[in-house]
This record gives structure tokens, sequence and C-alpha cells, in this order.
């Protein structure tokens, strides 16, 4: 992990921090990855991926004795779904990759970190914006961030909103 930025510990941003931190590590992404995020799984199903090319390429040239041991956590995480997948559960539910029970109203899956992080961006865009052209300047600064987060802006009106209010997770 980062050296702490000093954000104190009820400002919402913080809560973004934390989560951006939890995405830099195995240990982390896995935690967030059996509480339903999404990109969290397909990031270590990535990091497992590379981890195999990497070592095959090795196998293929020379065996270095300087290659780093296989990451144990993520073994651990992918046995423990292939497990499932062996005992009869749906491939994606196991691997972490369906709404199952994560999955919010409608049917839509609940925002992962990464949404989180993203909501919370372009509602401080929207907030630095509105702050730059004056209170008269709020459709103008939604619709400037709306075109540069490639987002609505319906979504940058939401982002804003909850960054406002400190609701972002």
């Amino acid at each position: 992990m980062t050296d702490d930025p000093k954000i104190p510990s009820d400002h919402p941003i913080r809560k973004v921090w934390e989560a951006n931190e939890k995405l830099r590590s195995i240990p982390g992404l896995i935690e967030l990855a059996e509480r339903g995020d999404h990109y969290a799984a397909k990031q270590l199903l990535a990091w497992f991926c590379n981890d195999v090319s990497r070592r095959r390429a090795s196998l293929i040239t020379v065996i270095s004795e300087a290659e780093p041991p296989p990451r144990t956590e993520l073994m651990e995480y992918l046995a423990a779904c292939f497990t499932k997948i062996l005992q009869g559960d749906d491939p994606a539910a196991a691997l972490n990759l369906s709404g199952g029970t994560g999955s919010g109203k409608r049917g839509r899956p609940k925002l992962t970190a990464s949404d989180h992080q993203r909501l919370a961006r372009v509602g401080m865009m929207v907030a630095r914006k509105i702050d730059e052209y004056g209170r008269g300047g709020f459709k103008r600064a939604l619709s400037e961030v709306a075109e540069e987060a490639h987002c609505s802006e319906g979504t940058a009106d939401r982002a804003y909103q909850m960054y406002m209010k400190g609701t972002v997770k």
C-alpha cells in the first residue's frame, strides 16, 4: 500500500482512496471479488492468466531461478472458485463474475469499487467546474464534465449530488 495521503478519516474521498488501495493488492482484490465486485474478479483472472503466460514463456526459453514464486493468495482464491465449479455451481457465480447476490435494483449489478471511484472523480470534476464558473455555471459544468468523462449529463449530475452528500463509497 502507498503512504497515507493524510485525508481525514471522515472525508468521503478517504473511502475512495481506501478502495483504490484494495485494487492494488491481491488480498484486497480477493476481498472485493468475494463481496461481488465483478471488476476485481476479472482483474484476478487477468493476473492469473498473465502469470501463467509468463511462466509458459520462461519454460520455453530457460527456467530462471530468479522467477518469482506463484502468488499463493491468488492460487488459493482460484482453487476455491474452481472447487465450487466442480461441486456443480454455476461457473460465473463461482468465479464471482455474475450478478448473483451482488445485484442491485431491477437486476442491475451493484456499483463496484472502481465505479464508485469514477463517480467520485466525476463529482469532483463538476464541483471544480462550478467553483470556476460560479453558481450560474452549473449546466455548463455538467455539459463539459459529461463530455470529458464520456458520460451523460444525468450521470455527471448524479455523481455531483453523491459527491456533495458524501454518499460515494
